[in-house]
């Protein structure tokens, strides 16, 4: 019984995140960015305009950049980098529901607390997994006429597509601290301006401006930066995009894939949580 209602109100929530133009929105912007890069390091190669200048180096990297298959993890970056997009998501999503009373709605019709939080939740999962793929479909696509102009071949035998599938839901999972964070500000301030203002400045500032520099000093201060999410996100995702062989060279002072994963979802459940426990000691009466 209590499997069948969860199985069902999580198909609910599905289609309902499905049925929003917000998602489809920030697909479409994000796709549409991923364009405007590689058009732009496309047209770079071709030739530069007066008083721009790019090193040899960048020039002899950019064809890597925008060729498959190095471009198809290359995208992946850009999914990555969409946590403000999801913050946004999440935030109002959230926060929306008990404006329109559908909490109370499905409360009273003796859905439990936990039960209709946790799926709430959950159905977060696939618009994550569509921005994430949205940004792949969309650099793989004008990546592959990039590769037939450059290359005259897309090098398929060079794709390790099992690879490629676990890097993308690699960078979904990377990007659910952020969601639980949200989620967690939306739930306790019933605010989508608090949520979406209080993740996204926690990100720009603490993370953008601090996490780096805390990250290097000495001692206990940069051992704790190294599980911030950004940090976190940085472990896992460097060891799917970096050669082992440079792994240790370039970002020696990050934490290993399997504690960077184990981080991840500590931030996440530790912060579905807390919110876990607002929601349960929240009153609906009203």
């Amino acid at each position: 019984m209590y499997w069948t209602m969860f199985r069902n109100q999580l198909w609910i929530e599905n289609q309902k995140n499905l049925k929003r133009n917000l998602l489809w929105i920030e697909i479409v912007l994000l796709g549409v960015f991923v364009l405007f890069i590689f058009a732009g390091l496309y047209i770079a190669i071709q030739g530069t305009p007066d008083g721009v200048t790019i090193t040899e180096a960048d020039s002899g990297k950019i064809p890597q950049l925008i060729t498959w298959p190095g471009a198809l993890a290359f995208s992946l970056r850009f999914a990555a980098g969409s946590k403000l997009l999801l913050i946004i998501f999440v935030g109002a999503v959230t926060a929306s529901e008990y404006t329109w009373r559908t909490y109370q709605l499905w409360l009273s019709r003796g859905v439990p607390r936990t039960l209709l939080l946790g799926t709430k939740f959950i159905s977060f999962c696939l618009p994550i997994l569509l921005v994430v793929t949205g940004a792949l479909v969309v650099g793989g696509l004008i990546t592959a006429i990039f590769s037939l102009h450059i290359n005259g071949n897309l090098y398929l035998e060079q794709i390790n597509f099992w690879r490629l599938g676990l890097d993308l839901f690699r960078t979904a999972y990377t990007l659910l601290p952020y969601v639980g964070i949200t989620f967690f500000l939306a739930i306790a301030t019933r605010s989508a301006v608090a949520a979406i203002g209080g993740c996204a400045g926690y990100g720009l500032i603490i993370e953008s401006l601090l996490g780096e520099t805390l990250l290097l000093m000495p001692g206990k201060i940069g051992e704790v930066a190294k599980y911030l999410p950004v940090n976190l996100m940085q472990s896992l995702l460097s060891a799917s995009w970096t050669p082992p062989s440079l792994l240790e060279e370039t970002m020696p002072s990050l934490l290993t894939p399997i504690p960077a994963a184990i981080g991840i979802a500590i931030w996440t459940l530790g912060f579905f949580g807390l919110a876990l426990w607002f929601f349960r000691h929240q009153d609906f009466s009203g």
